[in-house]
């Protein structure tokens, strides 16, 4: 017998993350058969299957019901839940095992067993914390779980990142290969991580750090690029979040005491399923003085290297003017949403360079023409399926 049309269609209200190209916005959601329908206040859509998603909590609290999925872009996003006691407005054909879990978080959660765990994991911190003596608090934890635990993580979220997107041309790659070789060769010294960049097709302006060394940098942010200096200054301040352990912090506080316990007690046997979860946190803004950090380390590691230490001021000013000039062209600047570039950073970065020693020997120019690999890149940013 054909199922019967679900009559009470309405919407819940949820804030949608997306980590790729840095949007995060509040819509309504529809909880249909085989997909929730997103809408938007300007009138766009996302249309997201119920196929590979997963529930979780998390937020601010730990306490959010979060609906993980994969987008129609290989990659996942967030949806938190905002409304409680949604169980009418979920569609009864929806898959009964998701539908069961996101009932009993939203109408029940207070009550139930999950509500317990945040407790039970800052007990066992704080029991941690005793034993080692110092640990006091999840940043303190974190620096105790080993640094193979990050290149691990990292390489189980890469694929959510390249899949059907990772960059070939060789006028593109090799110039950008031969920058992070040469920045990796000035890293400090026994560091541990597996540093490798890879260039993924979109005609986003941005680049981000996974955990453990992989880096990801666009074709729209290589395309918008002045110089091989200033992708120096943005592969070294990449760097230096994954050298600062910012991104596996940023994901540990995201997904709670949990993590880290899990990881430090060596159950390296939950690393897929952090790996899923951790993929739609990609995108959140590193805290000021992270930033900070990864601007005025990235800059020197630049310099060692031999690029222009200052060209990553010149490249956040430009867009930072560019996103002043046009709300709309702010939207495609996704680097600025999750490295903010105000003018107080960039006070910061002219001070840096003020206080850098003597240039060594200049960096080699790249193997291919700067304005080639500019227009190779536009050209693939283009045809981004």
């Amino acid at each position: 017998m054909a199922a019967m049309a679900w009559k009470n269609p309405r919407s819940v209200q949820v804030q949608y993350l997306d980590p790729i190209n840095g949007k995060d916005r509040k819509g309504q959601a529809t909880f249909q058969q085989q997909t929730v329908l997103v809408q938007f206040a300007d009138g766009t859509q996302a249309l997201l299957p119920y196929d590979g998603s997963h529930v979780q909590v998390g937020g601010p609290v730990g306490a959010t019901p979060i609906l993980v999925m994969l987008s129609g872009y290989n990659h996942y996003v967030r949806l938190y839940i905002l409304e409680r006691s949604i169980g009418d407005r979920l569609d009864p054909m929806m898959p009964p095992a998701l539908r069961k879990k996101l009932l009993r978080l939203t109408t029940y959660g207070w009550m139930r067993p999950w509500r317990i765990v945040p407790v039970v994991a800052a007990l066992v911190a704080a029991a941690v914390g005793v034993w080692y003596g110092s640990i006091w608090g999840l940043g303190q934890l974190v620096k105790q779980v080993p640094h193979t635990a990050d290149v691990a993580l990292g390489k189980q979220m890469v694929t959510a990142f390249t899949a059907g997107k990772t960059v070939s041309d060789t006028v593109v790659v090799a110039p950008v290969e031969q920058i992070a070789a040469r920045l990796i060769t000035h890293a400090p010294a026994g560091h541990g991580y597996a540093f490798h960049v890879t260039v993924i097709r979109s005609h986003e302006e941005n680049a981000f750090a996974l955990p453990g060394g992989p880096i990801m940098i666009t074709t729209g942010l290589l395309a918008k690029s002045e110089s091989p200096d200033e992708v120096a200054g943005i592969l070294g301040h990449e760097m230096q979040h994954v050298l600062g352990r910012h991104t596996f912090y940023r994901i540990s506080k995201e997904l709670g005491l949990s993590l880290a316990l899990s990881l430090l007690a060596g159950n390296s046997s939950v690393l897929t399923t952090i790996a899923n979860q951790a993929t739609g946190l990609i995108g959140l803004s590193y805290g000021r003085e992270q930033e900070a950090e990864s601007d005025r380390v990235g800059m020197q590691l630049a310099h060692k290297a031999g690029y222009q230490a200052d060209a990553l001021g010149n490249f956040f000013s430009r867009l930072q003017k560019k996103s002043l000039a046009s709300p709309q062209q702010a939207k495609v600047l996704a680097y600025l949403s999750t490295h903010p570039a105000h003018a107080d950073r960039l006070d910061q970065i002219q001070t840096t360079k003020a206080g850098l020693p003597p240039a060594g020997p200049k960096a080699p120019a790249p193997s291919q023409a700067w304005e080639d690999v500019k227009k190779h890149a536009a050209s693939l940013s283009q045809t981004e399926s």
